[in-house]
Order: structure tokens, then sequence, then C-alpha cells
């Protein structure tokens, strides 16, 4: 099935020819009205056309079911390929933004943020909604202070936080509060507000498992500021444990390391 899905997503344009001709032979030996057949025509087109351009969606779903589960390798795989394709703006966006993701989980900062900065998602044509920007910001922000950038890091936080912020109430903005959850705290940890950030962050969101690990980490980041030695290193150790094949895990076995050597 997924090698299907593939091809249909490499020659969108064709897919969807084919299928409409298909679906149209198939119409036209079983409809004799001729105005039956032209309205239910145009449904099937519109339909087929959905469903060819959401094919790279679903591409990308078990590889990120995967991701969420502790394995970031099938989403580096899928992506990465996807985005050797002739992809609509929206779909290239939406593709490199999880592309970066992996990146992000394989160490590799510095590709995943020029990659970031070589979209730009202020464009019509990218197709990008205020939840995708609020995404796209924050990630921008959390690959900066991966490298130690503090100015930008800041600068793209408070923009993400001014998007969320705007959001209607609504399921998008229910989904995305553990990500405006970590980015707000990030910003308390960084401005010294330790316990305002660890009422922003506790208790642990019980899903998905990349968030809970992420807020394990920062957590452990703040309590060792406000020097609670001990609890840092649960949640560290907690990390380590569960975290599989996450960036995460390097992060927290290195913090840790330097823990044990001071």
């Amino acid at each position: 099935m997924d090698a299907l899905e593939k091809w249909v997503a490499k020659n969108r344009i064709l897919a969807w020819i084919l299928m409409d001709l298909l679906f149209g032979f198939a119409l036209f030996v079983l409809i004799d009205n001729i105005i039956v057949f032209a309205v239910l025509m145009l449904v099937i087109i519109l339909i087929n056309y959905l469903f060819v351009e959401s094919s790279v969606i679903r591409l990308m779903i078990k590889p990120l079911v995967s991701y969420q589960e502790g394995d970031p390798e099938p989403l580096l795989n899928t992506t990465a390929e996807l985005l050797t394709y002739r992809l609509t703006d929206a779909n290239r966006l939406t593709v490199a933004m999880n592309y970066c993701v992996a990146l992000r989980e394989h160490h590799r900062y510095e590709e995943a943020l020029d990659l970031l900065l070589s979209v730009n998602v202020d464009r019509p044509s990218s197709g990008a909604s205020p939840v995708i920007k609020f995404v796209y910001y924050n990630n921008l922000s959390d690959l900066y202070d991966l490298l130690g950038e503090d100015a930008p890091r800041d600068l793209y936080a408070q923009k993400a936080l001014q998007i969320y912020n705007d959001l209607p109430d609504g399921r998008a903005k229910k989904n995305y509060l553990p990500t405006f959850r970590v980015l707000s705290a990030s910003l308390d940890y960084r401005a010294g507000e330790y316990d305002r950030a660890l009422q922003t962050l506790l208790p642990l969101p019980e899903k998905p498992p990349v968030s809970k690990l992420e807020y394990s980490f920062l957590v452990a980041k703040v309590l060792l500021a406000a020097g609670q030695r001990a609890q840092a290193t649960e949640y560290l150790s907690q990390i380590i444990e569960n975290g599989r094949n996450l960036g995460v895990v390097r992060r927290a076995r290195n913090l840790l390391s330097s823990l044990e050597q001071n």
C-alpha cells in the first residue's frame, strides 16, 4: 500500500487523470442520464483531487507514530524521500517541517535550521495557517536554543507566543497547549522565574511521549537552576530509561554526566 501511496504522491497529476478516467468510464457505462453523469463526474474529480493531494500526509502517519513512540528514523527517511518529489507549496512546507523535527532528533541542528530558514511561511502560496506558523516559529526558537544562540531564540519564541495567544479557542489551540506551555516555561526559566516555570510545566502531560520527555528535560534544568539536584537527577534518569532513540536522551545523558563529574 505504501508503494502505491508513494507513486500517487510522486505522480500527482498523472494519478489524478488516471483515476478520473477510470471512474469516468465506469460512470459512462452505468449512467445514461447526461445531467446525472456530469454532476457525479464533478464530485468524483473533486474527491480524486483531495485523495491525491492528501497522499503525502497519509505517508507520514506511520512515521509520525513511530516518532512519538521514540523512534525518529522512519520519519527522517520518509520525509527525506518526500522532499525529492514535486509537491505543492503547502505539502512541501509540512514535509519540510517534519523533516526538520527528524533532523533535530538526530542532532543535526544546523541542517534543520538552514532548511527552516529557507521556508517562507508568510508567503500566501505556502498555505501556512496560524497554527502552522506557531509551530514553525516555536521550532525555530528551539533550534536556536539548542545551538546556544540567545537573541534569535527569544525573538522567535515571543513571535510564536503571540501567534498562539491570537488563536481562537478550539481544538487546534488545545492540541498545541503542551507546546505553548514548554515555550512559556522556557522563557520563565531563562528569566530566573523558576517557580513560575515549574507551575507551568507540572503536572507532566500523559501523552504524547515526546512532549512528556521534553517537559521532563526542561523540569530537570529548572530544578538544577533552583538548586534541587536530587529531583533533577530523577527526571534525567527517567528520560534516559524511557526515551529510546530520541535526541533528548543524549542531552539528558550529557547533563547527568556533567552533574556526576561535579
